[in-house]
């Protein structure tokens, strides 16, 4: 036995001698062979006779690699993008090694020209819209779909390696702040060069390499012949649809970008299932929280439809209308001047079903026909003056809205007909000022934002409940702050004052209207340390805060004053030139962002809501981690985020539903709930084939407290969800893309569940065809089929088709024709703590329309 350790012992001491000899570092800077400058991610592999790769590395930001040169190493090959490939022996490369690349140069009568998608210069990655943009694509928005390390959410907002930007420029200008929905969905994708992103960019000038950002600010570069003049389109749309009613589209926009002066006019109106809410959508930066203040939760609601997971051009009845009006006027060097008005309006009709099981000690089924006209109208404008100089950054910003809204419904609940109105009106003023004044040593901040905010609601329901609350709040949040080197790195020193005044007033029309005023003044003293290193910062974070409140219905003798700590720590490392790795970690403890009524008051035809009396308190801790890849030369993206929440309430809500009302208590007891979210995409594009790959693997997890019924349950929810997108289109003539997504839900099992896993599947395949050079032709398929019980599905197939012919430059004219099949009915199950819910909608139908297209 010990001769055969000792064989093997000396049988790897021998390996592992010849491996140190054979095995040696290769190390240099690889630079321009013009310019002299260094090229970043450039590629350096070893390969074998054969030409098997054996090892490989890239250049980081300053040009330099380090690579190995393993046994059986035939040669070294470099390239990058833009450049001649060069190689090398192996054997002939000593331990440093410094390579000059020459720049490509091609004859043009040789050879055709092409656009590379991509151009990097140090931390700006410029893409050439020309590069991604396919015939289908009409505005900036399709093309920065399909942009690796670019992502537009639902909802529009834009979002850079995982991470929301900064800014949204337009030559450099930002003319529409966090509104830029309205440049994305309306500026014309041919009147665009590149889109030019800026890496970890402070957009604030005095606080450059004083506070480094993480994010990224986009910028969009016109052609030169879109500049210095107006351009614009107008489309006009009619047709048949559903119960044969006529079908509107109408849309005019105007853009002017100059030297001094931006505009961008849009208005839109349709009644073809398109909502236009999203177009004036006010984007919220993560980032930026302390420059926002959220309004207050309405209080009554009404039984409003409920939003299936299909498009909504499939179920929507609307009458929307969106417009805007932007206007930014640059004053010197470094200053500018904008104005922006925003309208939206829309009337909306709808009808849905649904069956509620609802569980707990004892079952209760509660089914609702539901047939609702809602109608809400929007209006907001802002006046904001920046200046942005090197060592002043002055801004001021006046805000306000005015809103209305109706929600008109008639209802079959159970046995019971009635009819149920709420009516909403708020409007808010608000004023921001920020200053900040870098003296070269130390920098000097003051921030200011005041807010006053009024909301009347009311509920009449036909059956004799009645409601009306009027809430009026004042809000100021200011803060001076100071920045300055400490043992080499940025320390920040703030403090803060916020005071919150509410005047809250309830009339049920049965008793006597009871009025309450709550207050609040937080003091925060927030030290902050910026440590940045080359490949990275870390920020620690230690706010103290001393909370003062007087609430009017609290027991007397209550603490009113309270200390508390928020530490918070956030990581950034880069690993290498494309791979980024972020851990963050914070503790906090919150007041309920609640509205604090002072009676017992119905919220909806059958909610009978009785609140607390005293604030609620939460303490939550959080830990997040991620790590992006983005090699663009490689057109290759990769990210996985992993986030888990604990969070302790001093209350609960426990619910009991009866036949006539649902109760709602708020119960002074402990309540715990956990939330675990991991997410894997991966985005990849091959620009020689013209195709583009993505997918997504997610998992959310969630553990709640549910008091239903006289039970008290702790519900443990899943969810999975598998995405798949390709798109391929090398073939001039055609484009095919298809868009897959699988769900698995479920929850954990507990004594008495009646959950049970359930399945969808989503699909939508699309074809777009030129058949002729001036005619584009777009057939879609959409599949979804979702699981309604146990082993019994329910599958929904949509086929819709377009055609688009350009009589001349400037004209185009349209056809489309949805839901072909002429389906009427969604069907859906779903489970939400103790409760079953089945939903029964009627769809659209057949519909047609004929479109005009003319651009200015």
């Amino acid at each position: 036995m010990t001769r055969y350790i000792l064989i093997i012992f000396f049988s790897f001491l021998v390996t592992t001698i010849h491996a140190q000899v054979a095995t040696r570092t290769v190390s240099g800077k690889i630079t321009d062979s013009e310019t002299h400058e260094a090229v970043i991610g450039a590629t350096c592999k070893v390969v074998n006779a054969q030409g098997k790769i054996l090892t490989y590395a890239t250049t980081d930001g300053t040009g330099n690699y380090k690579l190995r040169i393993t046994d059986g190493a035939l040669r070294m090959i470099v390239s990058a993008m833009g450049y001649t490939e060069q190689s090398f022996e192996a054997s002939a490369i000593k331990e440093h090694k410094n390579i000059s690349l020459r720049p490509e140069t091609y004859s043009l009568k040789e050879v055709p020209v092409t656009v590379n998608p991509i151009e990097i210069n140090k931390d700006t990655i410029k893409y050439n819209v020309s590069a991604f943009k396919t015939r289908n694509d009409k505005y900036i928005e399709d093309v920065l779909r399909k942009m690796p390390g670019i992502e537009v959410n639902s909802s529009g907002q834009i979002l850079y390696k995982g991470e929301s930007i900064n800014q949204f420029n337009i030559e450099g200008q930002n003319l529409l702040g966090n509104r830029y929905n309205q440049a994305t969905r309306n500026l014309p994708v041919d009147a665009v060069a590149q889109v030019q992103i800026v890496e970890n960019d402070q957009p604030i000038r005095a606080l450059k390499k004083r506070a480094p950002s993480k994010k990224a600010t986009l910028n969009i570069k016109l052609k030169s012949s879109y500049k210095l003049r107006p351009f614009g389109e107008t489309i006009f749309g009619g047709g048949k649809g559903y119960d044969k009613h006529t079908l509107w589209q109408n849309k005019l926009t105007l853009i002017n970008i100059g030297r001094k002066q931006q505009m961008l006019l849009n208005a839109s109106m349709n009644n073809n299932g398109m909502s236009l809410s999203k177009n004036n959508t006010a984007h919220i930066n993560s980032g930026d929280l302390e420059n926002f203040m959220f309004n207050p939760f309405n209080l009554l609601y009404a039984s409003s439809a409920v939003l299936p997971p299909v498009s909504e051009p499939r179920y929507l009845r609307n009458k929307d209308i969106a417009a805007g009006l932007n206007h930014l006027f640059r004053l010197g060097k470094y200053g500018s001047f904008r104005t922006n008005i925003t309208y939206y309006g829309n009337s909306v009709r709808s009808l849905d079903s649904t069956s509620n099981q609802i569980d707990g000690a004892y079952s209760f089924n509660l089914c609702e026909a539901n047939r609702r006209k809602v109608s809400e109208h929007t209006l907001n404008t802002e006046l904001h003056y920046e200046l942005n100089a090197p060592k002043v950054y002055l801004i001021n910003e006046l805000s306000g809205n005015i809103s209305r809204s109706t929600n008109r419904g008639e209802l079959q609940s159970n046995a019971q007909t009635l009819i149920e109105r709420v009516d909403r009106h708020p409007h808010m003023l608000q004023n921001k000022l920020s200053l900040i004044v870098n003296s070269g040593v130390r920098t000097y901040g003051i921030n200011s934002i005041t807010r006053y905010f009024k909301r009347n609601e009311w509920l009449d329901a036909s059956i004799g409940h009645k409601t009306n609350i009027d809430l009026a709040r004042f809000a100021t949040r200011n803060t001076v702050n100071t920045g300055f080197i400490f043992l080499g790195k940025a320390l920040d020193l703030s403090y803060t004052i916020f005071y919150q005044h509410d005047k809250i007033t309830v009339d049920t029309l049965q008793i006597t209207p009871r009025c309450t005023i709550n207050s609040q003044l937080k003091n925060q003293l927030n030290l902050s340390y910026n440590i940045n290193y080359r490949r990275g910062q870390i920020l620690i974070a230690l706010p103290t805060e001393i909370l003062n409140l007087h609430i009017d219905t609290r027991p007397q003798g209550s603490q009113n004053t309270y200390f508390f700590l928020s530490p918070s720590l956030n990581i950034t490392h880069r690993l290498s030139p494309f791979l980024n790795f972020t851990l963050s970690g914070k503790l906090s403890k919150s007041t309920d962002n609640y509205v604090l009524a002072p009676q017992t008051y119905y919220r909806s035809y059958r909610t009978r809501f009785t609140p607390l009396g005293d604030i609620g308190w939460t303490r939550a801790s959080s830990l997040a981690s991620s790590v992006y890849y983005a090699n663009l030369i490689n057109m290759l993206t990769v990210g996985f985020t992993g986030v888990m929440t604990w969070s302790k309430s001093d209350h609960y809500e426990q619910f009991a539903y009866t036949e006539r009302t649902t109760e709602i208590l708020q119960i002074w007891k402990d309540n715990t709930s956990k939330i675990i979210y991991l997410s894997l995409l991966v985005d990849k594009s091959f620009p020689r084939a013209d195709l583009q790959i993505k997918s997504g693997l997610n998992f959310n997890r969630r553990e709640m407290l549910i008091a239903q019924n006289a039970r008290l349950q702790t519900i443990k929810s899943n969810i999975a969800t598998a995405t798949l997108f390709f798109r391929y289109d090398h073939l001039k003539w055609i484009t095919l893309s298809h868009d897959l997504t699988f769900n698995l839900s479920w929850q954990d099992h507990y004594l008495g569940s009646r959950s049970q896993p359930l399945t969808s599947f989503y699909q939508i395949l699309t074809l777009n065809s030129a058949p002729l050079s001036k005619m584009n032709l777009t057939l879609q398929a959409e599949q979804n089929t979702l699981e309604i019980e146990n082993n019994r599905f329910r599958t929904n197939i949509f086929i819709d088709a377009a055609v688009q012919y350009a009589v001349s430059r400037r004209l185009e004219l349209g056809l489309q024709l949805h839901n072909l099949l002429d389906r009427r009915i969604y069907e859906e199950v779903s489970f939400f703590g103790m409760t079953r819910r089945a939903l029964q909608l009627p769809l659209r139908g057949r519909e047609m329309m004929l479109l005009v297209k003319l651009k200015l």
